[in-house]
C-alpha cells in the first residue's frame, strides 16, 4: 500500500502519473523505445511514452513468434478535476480569482475549502516554432482556494442550482497589482519568462494527501484513487513479471473522464497502432494477427461503484460490493462493461487457484451506470476481456475512498495475470 500512496501522492496531473510511471519502469530495468526505432526485439522489457499522457510498456521474453497469446491490462490516469483556462485572471472586489472549467463528471461541491495545487505542463517559444519548449511542474504547495459561502448568507438560495462560472472559481490573491497575473507566477514557478509562456494545459489539485483511515487503519482516503490506483497495481505487477510464454503488456490512457476521444484516449488508434508495429518489426505474418488477439486476454481495471451504508437502495439487490471484500468483476447486459462470461470463469478460477477474494457488480436494474476503457478497446481489439477494479465510494469526488486489502488483492491478481 506504501507505493501506491506515494504514487498517486505525487501523481497530481496525468502528465505527472506518466512521469512517475516512466521512473517505475526504469527502475525496474524497463527499456525506453521510440516509434522511429524497429521493434526486432529478440527479448527484453519495453515502454513507449506519447504525447507525456499516453503509455505502453511490455515483457516480451522471447521473440513474439515464439509466443501464443497476449495477456493486456489497461487503464487510465485522469481523475474529474478544474483546468485552468486559457485566459484564467479574473480580478474583481479586491480580489483575484482564477477563471476554470470542470473536466469530467466531478462532484464540485466537494472541492468547497480545500487547498488546491497547480500542476501541469507549460509550452514556450523555442528556435523552432513547430518544436516549442516543454515544462513539467507542480507547484507542491496550496496557492488558490474556493470559498463555500456562510449558511446566514445562503438562506434563500439554499436549494438554488449551483451557477458554476460563478460559485467554483478559486481565490488566488488579494489584488494589489494589476499587471500581476497567473502567467507572472507560472513563469516563476517554471524559471521561465512570461512573454515565452504560449500555452498550457494545467489541472487544479487536491492538494491534501492520501492517509490511511479506520478503526484498523483498513481504508484509503485520498484523492485520485479513480483511476491512480489501479494503475498504481499495474505497474507493480508488470515490474516484477518472470520469465513465460506470454507478452505481458499495459497501456495507461488519458481522458477517459471525457470520453476517450482523442489522440492519448482509448477511443484512438494509437494502442492499435503499437501492437501492430510491434507485430509487423518482428515479421509476424498477418493471417496470425486474428489468432493471437482470439487467443489472448484483456482486463479493462477501473473503479467499482462499492455498496454505500447510506444509500443501500442504489446497488442490485443480490450483488452487493463491499470494501475489503475483493476485486469486483464488473458486468453488463448491455456491454457498458466488455466483460464475457468465458473470462469471467477463466478470472475467477484465477482467483480461487491464487486465494483471491473476489465479487460480482451488477448495475441495478433501471440504472445505466458508467462505461470504461473495455468496450472502446474492444470495438478494435477484438480480445477476450472483462472490467474489473476495485470497490470505491465517494467516486469522482475531491477524495475518495477504497479498502486497503482490496488494493493488494488487485496487485495480487495482475501479477498471476502476467505470468
Amino acid at each position: 500500500m506504501k507505493k501506491c500512496l506515494q504514487y498517486i501522492n505525487k501523481s497530481t496531473c496525468p502528465f505527472l502519473s506518466i512521469r512517475n510511471a516512466t521512473k517505475l519502469l526504469k527502475d525496474a530495468g524497463f527499456q525506453e523505445i521510440t516509434y522511429e526505432q524497429i521493434w526486432n526485439f529478440s527479448s527484453g522489457k519495453y515502454f513507449l511514452n506519447l504525447y507525456d499522457s499516453f503509455l505502453v510498456a511490455f515483457t516480451l521474453p522471447k521473440p513474439l513468434t515464439q509466443i501464443e497469446s497476449i495477456h493486456l491490462a489497461l487503464a487510465h490516469d485522469d481523475s474529474p478535476a478544474f483546468k485552468l483556462k486559457s485566459k484564467a485572471d479574473i480580478v474583481k472586489s479586491g480580489y483575484h480569482n482564477l477563471n476554470v472549467e470542470m473536466y469530467g463528471g466531478m462532484l464540485p461541491s466537494t472541492w468547497f475549502d480545500r487547498p488546491l495545487g497547480l500542476s501541469g505542463k507549460i509550452f514556450l517559444k523555442s528556435n523552432n516554432v513547430f518544436s516549442p519548449t516543454e515544462k513539467i511542474f507542480d507547484t507542491k504547495e496550496g496557492v488558490c482556494i474556493i470559498p463555500s459561502l456562510a449558511p446566514h448568507l445562503n438562506r434563500s438560495e439554499k436549494n438554488a442550482e449551483p451557477n458554476p462560472q460563478k460559485e467554483y472559481m478559486p481565490l488566488f490573491s488579494v489584488s494589489k497589482d494589476e499587471n500581476f497575473s497567473i502567467l507572472n507566477f507560472l513563469a516563476e514557478k517554471t524559471d521561465s519568462k512570461k512573454e515565452d509562456i504560449l500555452s498550457f494545459d494545467i489541472t487544479l489539485y487536491n492538494k491534501e494527501e492520501g492517509e490511511l483511515i479506520g478503526a484498523n487503519q483498513e481504508f484509503l482516503s485520498a484523492p485520485r484513487i479513480d483511476n491512480l490506483i489501479s494503475v498504481a497495481a499495474m505497474l507493480e505487477a508488470i515490474t516484477t513479471t518472470g520469465d513465460s510464454n506470454i507478452l505481458n503488456m499495459i497501456s495507461i490512457f488519458h481522458h477517459e473522464e471525457i470520453g476517450s476521444r482523442s489522440k492519448e484516449g482509448a477511443d484512438s488508434n494509437t494502442l492499435r497502432m503499437c501492437l501492430d508495429k510491434l507485430l509487423e518489426d518482428q515479421n509476424i505474418a498477418s493471417h496470425r494477427y486474428p489468432y493471437l488477439l482470439q487467443n489472448s486476454i484483456m482486463l479493462s481495471v477501473d473503479g467499482a461503484h462499492g455498496l454505500h451504508p447510506n444509500y443501500t437502495e442504489k446497488h442490485d439487490p443480490t450483488n452487493p460490493v463491499l470494501l475489503n471484500q475483493g476485486i469486483a468483476l464488473k458486468s453488463s447486459s448491455s456491454q457498458r462493461y466488455v466483460t464475457d462470461a468465458r473470462v469471467t470463469a477463466i478470472i475467477k478460477a484465477l482467483c480461487q487457484e491464487n486465494n483471491i477474494p473476489y465479487q460480482e457488480q451488477v448495475n441495478k436494474t433501471g440504472m445505466a451506470g458508467g462505461q470504461t476503457l473495455g468496450p472502446i478497446v474492444s470495438s478494435y481489439l477484438p480480445i477476450p476481456a472483462i472490467d474489473l477494479g476495485v470497490p470505491i465510494l465517494g467516486m469522482h469526488s475531491a477524495r475518495e475512498l477504497c479498502g486497503c486489502d482490496d488494493y493488494e488483492s488487485l496487485k495480487k491478481l495482475l501479477k498471476a495475470f502476467f505470468i
